[in-house]
C-alpha cells in the first residue's frame, strides 16, 4: 500500500500529440487557493492557454482538464465529484461540467488528483491511465460504436473504471457528451472535444494509493458530524423519497415548468411525471453515488427489464417540453442519448424547438416532428448522432438554426447552450444563475422555498452567494445539495413572522455566510491537508473561483455578463399559468454587474 499523508497534489499532462506525458505538482499557494474539483481545474485550463478567445474548441489548442475533488477517496460522504473543462463548441466559451463519477474513486487511488490533456492524437486512440504509467492504444476497431458497445468491447476489470464518447462525440456533435457508467458527464459538448482529440475512450486502472489525513482525530470528527447531520435530515429523506422529481409538484404550481418549448409554464399531466406516482407505478430501487447517503439516484424496474430513472432536468427535456408525459418513453429516449453519447437537455431542446418551427412554418424538412407526437422523436436522435437525414440540420443546436431559419424569440438557449429545465419567468432567481452559466437551480426557489429571497437585490445576492458557496464545494468534490442539509436546515426560518419577512429577506445574503459560514467543510479540508482555513477562507476559494470565471466569460462571448436570456422569457408573459409575468432580467443583471465589480475589487486589494 501506497501511504499518502494529506493530498498528494499530483497530476498528469499528457500530450496526444507526441504521446508523451509528464507528472506535475500544484504548488502550496495553487492548492491553497484552489484546492481542486472546477476552482483547480479552470485555473489549469487558463493557466495553460494564451488568448482563450482565440482558442478553437475543436482545435489542438484547447485543453480538456479532469480533476477529482479534493476531498474524493477520503471515505468521506458525498464527496466523490469530478469536474470537467474545456472551451465549449457549442458556446464559444469556457464549459465546466460538476458531476459524480465512479472513475474519480479510482483516479486517487492510481495516485492522481487530475488529467490534462493537450493536443490531439494522429489516430483513434484510448487512453489506459494507471498508478505509474499512460498507454496510447489504437481504437479503429471501435469507430461507430455506442458508449454500451464500447464499454463491452474494453470489457474493465472490477479496478478499473472509464468514460468514453459515443458516435456524437466522433461526428463532433456540439452538444455531445462524454459517458460513465451510463450516466452522462458533461453539458456543452465536452465529448465533442474528446471526439476532436480523437480518442474514444479513457481507462483508468486503480492502484494501492490510501490517503491519510494529517489532523486524523480533526478530519474523523468532521466526518462523523456530517453523516450525523445527514441522517438526521428532512431534506435527505425527501430525496430519498421522490429523488429530484419531487420538483415537478412545484414545478406545476409555482410555474417554472418546461412544457412544450416553454410556450406553457404548467400542465396538470406533469402529475405522472412526478416522484410520488413514478413511485406508485413502478417498483422503484434506490441507488446513490459511491459513498453517498442522499441516494437521490433510481433504479427502475419496467417490463423490459432494469433501467436508470433520469432526474427532474432530463425528465422534463425529453418529457413535457415535448408534449409527452410518459415516463417509459422518456427513459427510452434517454438511453438513448447515452448511448449515441449525446446530452439528453440539449437534444429534447432541439427537438422542442423543431417542432414550434415546423408547426409555425419556419422549416419544412423536420418531418412528422409535433409536440405530443412520439413516434418519430426516437429516430430523430438517432440522426443527430450520425448527422444524417434531418439530423444534419437539428445537429447544428438551437441557436445555429434559429439563426439560419429563423425563430430566434423561442430558441431556448443562453449564448448557444440549449437552456435546463426552469422557466424563469417562474423562478427568476434561477433565470439570473442561468445567465452566469450556472446550471444548478437557485436553492431558495426550487430546493428550500422556505427560504423566502423575495425582493430583486437579494435574489441578486443570494444568487451570488449560492454560486461562491458550490464553487466552494466543487472545488472539495461534494455535491451542492449539502447546501440544504448542512447549512439552511439548521436555520429555524419558521421563527420568523411574516412582519420580518420583508427585512429578512434583504439581509439574509449578507448576514448568513456570517452566521453560517460552511465551518464544516473547512474543518474536513483542514483535517486532511493540515493547514488552517476558515468557513470564510473557503468561501473565498469559491468566490475566487466565480469571478475567473466570470473574466474568462467576458474575454471570450459578448464582453458582458450575465449573458442574454431567450426572449421568450424577457417579452412573452402569455402564458397558460395564471401569473403572466416576464423575468425583470435588465435589473437583476445590472444589480449583478454592480456587485461582482465591487467583489473584484475586493479581491484585487486582499
Amino acid at each position: 500500500m501506497t501511504k499518502m499523508l494529506g493530498d498528494g497534489r499530483r497530476y498528469l499532462v499528457v500530450d496526444l500529440s507526441t504521446e508523451k506525458w509528464e507528472v506535475r505538482l500544484f504548488s502550496d499557494r495553487e492548492y491553497r487557493d484552489y484546492l481542486g474539483g472546477e476552482a483547480m481545474a479552470v485555473h489549469l485550463w487558463k493557466s495553460m492557454v494564451e488568448d482563450p478567445a482565440a482558442i478553437d474548441a475543436l482545435g489542438d489548442a484547447n485543453p480538456l482538464c479532469i480533476v477529482c475533488g479534493a476531498l474524493v477517496g477520503t471515505g468521506t460522504a458525498c464527496a466523490g465529484q469530478v469536474s470537467l473543462v474545456a472551451k465549449s463548441p457549442l458556446t464559444s466559451l469556457l464549459g465546466t461540467s460538476t458531476t459524480s463519477a465512479a472513475f474519480a474513486q479510482v483516479l486517487k487511488k492510481a495516485g492522481w488528483d487530475g488529467v490534462v490533456l493537450l493536443g490531439s492524437s494522429r489516430r483513434p486512440m484510448v487512453l489506459r491511465i494507471g498508478p505509474s504509467f499512460v498507454e496510447f492504444r489504437t481504437s479503429e476497431r471501435l469507430i461507430g460504436l455506442t458508449s454500451a458497445e464500447t464499454a463491452e468491447a474494453l470489457k474493465s476489470t472490477e479496478t478499473e473504471r472509464m468514460l468514453c464518447i459515443g458516435p456524437a462525440g466522433e461526428n463532433k456533435i456540439p452538444f455531445a457528451s462524454i459517458i460513465s457508467d451510463g450516466y452522462v458527464l458533461d453539458r456543452g459538448g465536452l465529448g465533442a472535444v474528446l471526439g476532436s482529440k480523437r480518442i474514444k475512450a479513457i481507462v483508468f486502472q486503480e492502484g494501492d494509493c490510501e490517503i491519510f489525513p494529517v489532523d486524523t482525530n480533526l478530519m474523523l470528527a468532521g466526518q462523523k458530524n456530517l453523516e450525523k447531520i445527514l441522517s438526521e435530515s428532512g431534506y435527505v429523506k425527501q430525496m430519498r423519497d421522490q429523488g429530484t422529481l419531487g420538483v415537478m409538484d412545484q414545478a406545476l404550481t409555482t410555474g417554472f415548468a418546461a412544457v412544450d418549448n416553454f410556450s406553457k409554464r404548467t400542465d396538470p399531466r406533469l402529475y405522472h411525471l412526478n416522484g410520488k406516482e413514478t413511485t406508485r407505478r413502478f417498483s422503484i430501487e434506490l441507488s446513490a453515488c459511491e459513498h453517498c447517503t442522499m441516494e437521490c439516484k433510481r433504479t427502475i424496474r419496467l417490463p423490459e427489464g432494469e433501467d436508470i430513472l433520469p432526474d427532474y432536468g432530463i425528465v422534463s427535456m425529453l418529457g413535457s417540453n415535448l408534449g409527452n408525459y410518459d415516463i417509459q418513453l422518456v427513459i427510452k429516449w434517454y438511453l438513448q442519448c447515452v448511448r449515441y453519447g449525446l446530452d439528453p437537455l440539449s437534444t429534447g431542446n432541439v427537438l422542442a424547438w423543431a417542432m414550434e418551427a415546423q408547426r409555425e412554418g419556419l422549416i419544412d424538412w423536420a418531418g412528422a416532428l409535433a409536440f405530443g407526437v412520439t413516434d418519430t422523436v426516437e429516430q430523430a436522435i438517432e440522426s443527430i448522432a450520425l448527422r444524417k437525414g434531418i439530423g444534419l440540420q437539428l445537429g447544428k443546436g438551437v441557436r445555429e438554426l434559429s439563426l439560419q431559419y429563423g425563430g430566434t424569440s423561442f430558441a431556448c438557449h443562453v449564448h448557444g447552450l440549449e437552456i435546463a429545465a426552469y422557466d424563469p419567468r417562474g423562478a427568476w432567481g434561477t433565470g439570473l444563475l442561468l445567465g452566469t452559466a450556472e446550471q444548478f437551480p437557485f436553492i431558495p426557489e426550487i430546493l428550500f422555498p422556505r427560504l423566502q429571497v423575495r425582493t430583486l437585490g437579494s435574489k441578486v445576492a443570494w444568487a451570488a452567494f449560492q454560486e461562491d458557496l458550490v464553487s466552494a464545494l466543487r472545488a472539495l468534490g461534494f455535491c451542492p445539495h449539502l447546501v440544504v442539509p448542512v447549512l439552511l436546515e439548521r436555520f429555524k426560518f419558521s421563527t420568523f413572522s411574516s412582519r420580518w419577512s420583508l427585512w429578512f429577506s434583504w439581509y439574509l445574503p449578507t448576514i448568513f455566510p456570517r452566521l453560517f459560514p460552511p465551518r464544516l467543510f473547512a474543518q474536513l479540508i483542514q483535517g486532511l491537508a493540515g493547514f488552517e482555513m476558515s468557513g470564510q477562507d473557503l468561501l473565498a476559494v469559491g468566490k475566487r473561483t466565480s469571478l475567473m470565471k466570470l473574466e474568462l466569460a467576458l474575454a471570450m462571448g459578448e464582453g458582458k455578463f450575465p449573458l442574454s436570456l431567450p426572449e421568450r422569457f424577457l417579452l412573452d408573459p402569455d402564458t397558460n399559468h395564471p401569473h403572466a409575468v416576464v423575468i425583470p432580467y435588465r435589473r437583476l443583471s445590472l444589480l449583478y454587474r454592480r456587485l461582482r465589480a465591487r467583489d473584484r475589487k475586493l479581491m484585487k486589494e486582499h
